[in-house]
């Protein structure tokens, strides 16, 4: 099975360099080894979106591809949206506990929007242990809804060593938007042939609704475009959210949609 699809290409960028992703003929497996607690990072990506009757079929598939991995608790599955009316199959997963998910691909080779930070913000790219240590506080402050702060730290401290490694690689950038010395958003951006991917775009709970978020995208853009010419920079962003019009306003244009279902680890308490 190819990927064919930019936002799954933009998503195993990732994993290319610091995990797996392996052609199992009838779906890729696509691993993060050091992080098993990423629910994204560790899945099946199907070529289309499974009729009710495989759905057992696809849950023995994960289990069985991600059996040498007990760490692994969860499961996850992912496709692109073809466009086929799947409220039937989304019925059916969350029926038995899942998590459905419709994400928007968003994609631009150059940023439209001019912008300019607020008074008083700069932007610079982040650096060094205080400044990843600022960023760790700051993912964690706006954590998704129902994260414990403890187990999100753990994952998120992961999740910003494999960054960094990448960074240390040459494969992308860390940028922030800093008040003095606080940060009060950042982002990231990777890159592989032909495709830059944004990452973890965030923003303080007190700075939101400043123009900040959109101001860092058109300046990450711009800075791209001139390393990167050419490059279609990717952003995903959940559907209908505040963050996928930020993105629309900057000149970013939906290119696609993807989906995914998550069944959460048993027991799992945040």
């Amino acid at each position: 099975m190819d990927i064919t699809s930019i936002g799954f290409l933009s998503e195993t960028l990732f994993q290319r360099y610091s995990g797996i992703v392996r052609d199992l003929g009838d779906c890729i497996e696509v691993r993060t080894p050091a992080n098993y607690d990423f629910w994204f990072g560790n899945y099946l990506l199907l070529d289309g979106p499974p009729a009710v009757p495989e759905i057992a079929g696809w849950t023995a598939r994960f289990e069985a591809a991600f059996i040498d991995a007990p760490a692994v608790r969860h499961k996850c599955l992912q496709w692109p949206d073809d466009g086929r009316d799947t409220s039937a199959m989304r019925t059916e997963f969350e029926r038995l506990g899942w998590e459905f998910d419709q994400t928007s691909v968003l994609a631009a080779t150059e940023s439209q929007a001019v912008r300019k930070p607020p008074e008083g913000v700069v932007f610079r790219e982040v650096l060094g242990a205080e400044d990843w240590g600022k960023m760790l506080t700051l993912h964690v402050l706006t954590r998704p809804d129902g994260f414990s702060e403890v187990a999100y730290r753990a994952f998120k401290t992961k999740r910003l060593e494999e960054f960094q490694a990448l960074i240390s690689a040459g494969r992308g950038h860390w940028h922030g938007a800093f008040k003095g010395a606080e940060l009060v958003a950042d982002m990231g951006i990777f890159h592989r042939e032909g495709i830059s991917r944004f990452q973890e775009v965030s923003t303080h709970p007190e700075h939101r609704r400043q123009g900040i978020c959109a101001a860092l995208v058109h300046y990450v853009s711009c800075a791209e475009q001139v390393a990167r010419r050419g490059n279609r920079m990717v952003i995903l962003a959940d559907k209908g959210e505040p963050a996928e019009r930020i993105y629309k306003r900057c000149g970013y244009a939906e290119i696609e949609q993807i989906q995914s279902v998550v069944l959460r680890p048993k027991g799992w308490a945040g």
